[in-house]
């Protein structure tokens, strides 16, 4: 398991026992000022280990289409961990109809595998009234004089989105 921002990795021999720290994971190769939360850890059909983070930048708060939003670590052996600056999901969602949406802030990411291992869907909590334009001008939540990109939420509706992955790996 991994900690809230993704610091650690901590093991057990059984659930109910005691936890011990597994692997330190560096930040050195994250971009300036992101900030990482909400994880989820698996290991690939490889034997790979990756986490998916929601990640944001409290400067960010205009043109939230294009704001931090996420982040992928990766290790080959659960110890030596990596981190290349490169998001894994965006801020626009395209639906089957043709249609799409930029959230301001897409959060929580979790994901589902089919029967052989393959991912198939992520779910992410979506504010679901604030796009692209933010909320710069709220004084709720605001740091450094604005109202970041991923703090629209608090004063908003919030849902769930689950978008279905095309891989073909």
């Amino acid at each position: 398991m991994t900690n809230q921002h993704t610091m650690q990795v901590w093991t057990t021999p059984r659930l109910g026992g005691n936890w011990t720290t597994y692997a330190e994971i560096s930040y050195a190769s994250l971009p300036a000022n992101w900030i990482v939360e909400d994880p989820f850890l698996w290991v690939d059909k490889r034997g790979s280990f990756h986490i998916v983070n929601h990640a944001y930048d409290n400067y960010q708060y205009e043109n939230c289409g294009n704001s931090t939003v996420s982040a992928h670590f990766f290790s080959a052996d659960g110890k030596d961990w990596h981190n290349l600056g490169v998001q894994p999901y965006g801020h626009t969602i395209h639906y089957d109809d043709g249609t799409s949406h930029t959230y301001t802030t897409l959060e929580r990411p979790n994901l589902h595998f089919d029967s052989s291992g393959q991912l198939t869907h992520i779910n992410l909590a979506a504010d679901l009234v604030t796009g692209d334009e933010g909320c710069a001008n709220r004084t709720k939540h605001s740091h450094f004089g604005h109202c970041p990109c991923d703090n629209c939420k608090w004063a908003d509706h919030a849902g769930t989105v689950i978008i279905a992955l095309d891989l073909n790996m």
